[in-house]
């Protein structure tokens, strides 16, 4: 069985920083969260590694900021989600 994930952390590599302190927040709560830092292995097929991710996740949360919205692969995510 796959494991899911609460979380899906979806940011822009500029806000960086801030979604590393709220990933590492989440689970000192006790959320166990997706970051692409975390589970995306160097290949390929990323995107359909994120879609998956995105699936599994029960949440999906967005660092909303103007990088974000300018960056097409958070903008695809959004979308996915």
């Amino acid at each position: 069985m796959i494991e899911q994930e609460r979380v899906f952390i979806s940011y822009s590599r500029r806000d960086g920083v801030f979604a590393r302190r709220l990933y590492d927040q989440l689970t000192a709560e006790g959320f166990t969260s997706w970051a692409d830092w975390e589970g995306l292995s160097y290949s390929v097929k990323w995107w359909g590694e994120i879609q998956r991710a995105i699936e599994r996740c029960e949440n999906f949360l967005c660092i909303l900021s103007p990088v974000y919205f300018a960056s097409r692969v958070c903008n695809e995510e959004l979308a996915y989600a």
